[in-house]
Protein backbone atom coordinates (compact mmCIF):
# COMPACT_ATOMS: atom_id res chain seq x y z
CA UNK A 1 0.00 0.00 0.00
CA UNK A 2 1.60 3.29 -0.93
CA UNK A 3 -0.83 5.75 0.94
CA UNK A 4 -3.91 4.97 2.65
CA UNK A 5 -6.89 7.72 2.44
CA UNK A 6 -8.90 9.22 5.89
CA UNK A 7 -11.70 11.34 6.54
CA UNK A 8 -10.23 15.32 6.23
CA UNK A 9 -9.44 15.94 9.96
CA UNK A 10 -11.26 19.21 11.02
CA UNK A 11 -7.78 20.41 12.30
CA UNK A 12 -6.24 20.52 8.40
CA UNK A 13 -9.30 23.44 7.84
CA UNK A 14 -8.37 25.23 11.47
CA UNK A 15 -4.91 25.44 10.41
CA UNK A 16 -5.80 26.54 7.30
CA UNK A 17 -7.92 29.02 8.90
CA UNK A 18 -5.03 30.32 11.58
CA UNK A 19 -2.55 30.64 8.30
CA UNK A 20 -5.03 32.82 6.85
CA UNK A 21 -5.21 34.83 9.93
CA UNK A 22 -1.86 35.00 10.19
CA UNK A 23 -1.78 33.26 13.32
CA UNK A 24 1.33 30.88 12.38
CA UNK A 25 2.08 29.36 15.59
CA UNK A 26 -1.17 27.60 15.82
CA UNK A 27 -1.36 26.48 12.03
CA UNK A 28 2.06 24.85 12.95
CA UNK A 29 0.74 23.46 16.65
CA UNK A 30 -2.26 22.36 14.45
CA UNK A 31 -0.33 21.23 11.47
CA UNK A 32 1.55 19.36 13.59
CA UNK A 33 -1.02 17.73 15.23
CA UNK A 34 -2.76 16.55 12.13
CA UNK A 35 0.93 14.55 11.21
CA UNK A 36 0.97 12.83 14.68
CA UNK A 37 -2.09 11.30 14.09
CA UNK A 38 -2.60 10.74 10.77
CA UNK A 39 0.70 10.17 9.76
CA UNK A 40 0.19 6.91 7.76
CA UNK A 41 -2.54 8.42 6.08
CA UNK A 42 -3.44 11.21 3.04
CA UNK A 43 -3.51 14.20 5.20
CA UNK A 44 -0.25 13.11 7.55
CA UNK A 45 1.57 14.08 4.19
CA UNK A 46 -0.58 17.22 3.26
CA UNK A 47 0.15 18.49 7.10
CA UNK A 48 4.01 18.00 6.98
CA UNK A 49 4.01 19.67 3.60
CA UNK A 50 2.56 22.90 4.40
CA UNK A 51 4.48 23.34 7.71
CA UNK A 52 7.26 24.55 6.07
CA UNK A 53 5.41 27.23 3.71
CA UNK A 54 3.49 27.89 7.15
CA UNK A 55 7.16 29.24 8.84
CA UNK A 56 8.26 30.82 5.50
CA UNK A 57 5.95 33.29 5.92
CA UNK A 58 6.11 33.45 9.91
CA UNK A 59 9.78 34.90 8.77
CA UNK A 60 11.37 31.60 10.70
CA UNK A 61 13.75 30.33 7.76
CA UNK A 62 15.81 27.98 10.07
CA UNK A 63 13.06 26.13 11.31
CA UNK A 64 11.42 26.47 8.04
CA UNK A 65 14.06 25.02 6.22
CA UNK A 66 14.23 21.85 8.72
CA UNK A 67 10.46 21.73 8.30
CA UNK A 68 11.16 21.20 4.24
CA UNK A 69 14.34 18.71 5.39
CA UNK A 70 12.20 16.25 6.95
CA UNK A 71 9.25 16.11 4.94
CA UNK A 72 11.86 15.50 2.27
CA UNK A 73 12.72 12.90 4.57
CA UNK A 74 9.96 11.28 5.40
CA UNK A 75 8.22 11.77 1.97
CA UNK A 76 11.04 11.93 -0.79
CA UNK A 77 8.76 12.10 -3.64
CA UNK A 78 8.07 15.54 -2.26
CA UNK A 79 11.44 16.32 -4.76
CA UNK A 80 8.56 15.69 -7.79
CA UNK A 81 6.25 18.21 -6.44
CA UNK A 82 7.21 21.35 -8.34
CA UNK A 83 5.11 23.67 -6.53
CA UNK A 84 6.59 22.28 -3.02
CA UNK A 85 10.42 22.31 -4.29
CA UNK A 86 10.20 25.79 -5.25
CA UNK A 87 9.24 26.83 -1.81
CA UNK A 88 11.83 24.78 -0.33
CA UNK A 89 14.48 26.07 -2.79
CA UNK A 90 13.43 29.89 -2.31
CA UNK A 91 13.29 29.51 1.81
CA UNK A 92 17.33 28.03 1.30
CA UNK A 93 17.81 31.44 -0.63
CA UNK A 94 16.15 33.47 1.53
CA UNK A 95 18.05 32.00 4.65
CA UNK A 96 21.64 32.28 2.53
CA UNK A 97 21.83 28.49 2.73
CA UNK A 98 23.96 28.68 -0.35
CA UNK A 99 25.47 24.72 0.25
CA UNK A 100 22.22 23.00 0.05
CA UNK A 101 20.73 25.26 -2.59
CA UNK A 102 23.38 25.37 -5.21
CA UNK A 103 23.58 21.24 -5.56
CA UNK A 104 19.91 21.65 -6.20
CA UNK A 105 20.05 24.26 -8.76
CA UNK A 106 23.12 22.60 -10.51
CA UNK A 107 20.86 19.45 -10.79
CA UNK A 108 18.23 21.28 -12.13
CA UNK A 109 19.70 23.14 -14.70
CA UNK A 110 21.56 19.76 -15.83
CA UNK A 111 18.65 17.32 -15.43
CA UNK A 112 15.28 18.95 -14.77
CA UNK A 113 12.35 20.13 -16.68
CA UNK A 114 12.98 22.83 -19.29
CA UNK A 115 11.02 24.87 -17.08
CA UNK A 116 12.71 24.48 -14.03
CA UNK A 117 15.90 24.44 -15.33
CA UNK A 118 15.10 28.12 -16.66
CA UNK A 119 13.86 29.02 -12.96
CA UNK A 120 16.93 27.02 -11.14
CA UNK A 121 19.34 29.24 -13.68
CA UNK A 122 17.53 32.37 -12.80
CA UNK A 123 17.75 31.60 -8.90
CA UNK A 124 21.53 30.45 -9.26
CA UNK A 125 21.80 34.29 -10.32
CA UNK A 126 19.99 35.61 -7.39
CA UNK A 127 22.56 33.53 -5.25
CA UNK A 128 25.50 35.22 -6.99
CA UNK A 129 23.45 38.33 -7.29
CA UNK A 130 23.56 37.57 -2.66
CA UNK A 131 26.97 37.03 -2.70
CA UNK A 132 27.65 40.52 -4.79
CA UNK A 133 29.20 38.81 -7.55
CA UNK A 134 27.44 40.62 -10.65
CA UNK A 135 29.20 39.56 -13.65
CA UNK A 136 28.56 35.90 -12.47
CA UNK A 137 25.15 36.83 -11.65
CA UNK A 138 24.43 38.62 -15.03
CA UNK A 139 25.71 35.26 -16.77
CA UNK A 140 22.93 32.92 -15.21
CA UNK A 141 20.47 35.73 -15.97
CA UNK A 142 21.58 35.82 -19.93
CA UNK A 143 21.81 32.09 -19.75
CA UNK A 144 18.27 31.77 -18.65
CA UNK A 145 17.38 34.59 -21.56
CA UNK A 146 19.01 32.88 -24.33
CA UNK A 147 19.36 28.97 -23.87
CA UNK A 148 15.26 29.09 -22.12
CA UNK A 149 13.97 32.02 -24.45
CA UNK A 150 10.40 29.19 -25.31
CA UNK A 151 9.77 29.36 -21.50
CA UNK A 152 7.67 32.49 -21.83
CA UNK A 153 6.94 32.81 -18.21
CA UNK A 154 10.16 33.24 -16.72
CA UNK A 155 11.62 35.29 -19.67
CA UNK A 156 10.34 38.79 -17.93
CA UNK A 157 11.43 37.71 -14.90
CA UNK A 158 14.77 37.03 -16.41
CA UNK A 159 15.28 40.00 -18.78
CA UNK A 160 14.51 42.59 -15.69
CA UNK A 161 16.96 40.87 -14.26
CA UNK A 162 19.77 41.09 -16.23
CA UNK A 163 19.19 44.33 -16.55
CA UNK A 164 18.98 45.57 -12.90
CA UNK A 165 22.04 43.72 -12.78
CA UNK A 166 23.76 45.72 -15.91
CA UNK A 167 22.17 48.99 -13.67
CA UNK A 168 24.13 48.35 -10.71
CA UNK A 169 27.15 47.43 -12.62
CA UNK A 170 27.06 50.80 -13.99
CA UNK A 171 26.38 48.91 -17.68
CA UNK A 172 24.87 51.54 -20.24
CA UNK A 173 23.26 48.22 -22.02
CA UNK A 174 21.18 48.03 -18.58
CA UNK A 175 18.73 50.52 -20.72
CA UNK A 176 18.72 47.87 -23.80
CA UNK A 177 17.23 44.99 -21.50
CA UNK A 178 14.60 47.16 -19.77
CA UNK A 179 13.28 48.30 -23.40
CA UNK A 180 13.69 44.74 -24.77
CA UNK A 181 11.52 43.75 -21.78
CA UNK A 182 8.89 46.31 -22.48
CA UNK A 183 9.02 45.34 -26.07
CA UNK A 184 8.19 41.66 -25.98
CA UNK A 185 6.38 41.25 -22.75
CA UNK A 186 4.58 44.86 -22.40
CA UNK A 187 1.53 43.40 -20.21
CA UNK A 188 3.92 41.95 -17.72
CA UNK A 189 4.82 43.39 -14.27
CA UNK A 190 7.98 43.54 -15.02
CA UNK A 191 7.74 45.69 -17.85
CA UNK A 192 5.98 47.75 -15.49
CA UNK A 193 8.89 47.85 -13.44
CA UNK A 194 11.14 48.24 -16.41
CA UNK A 195 9.16 51.51 -17.95
CA UNK A 196 10.12 53.22 -14.66
CA UNK A 197 13.67 53.21 -16.26
CA UNK A 198 13.33 54.34 -19.13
Amino acid sequence: IAQAVAPRPPEFDQAGAAFQARKFDDAVRLLRDVYARNRYFNWGEQASRMIGRVLVEKGDLPEAIKAFEEHLRLFPRAEQDTEWLWLYLNALLQGRDFAKLEPRLNKLVAEGPRKDAARAQILRGDVRLAGNQLEAAVLDYLRAVMFYAAEKDVQPQALLKTAATLERMRDPRAKDWYRRLTEEYPASPEAAEAKAKL
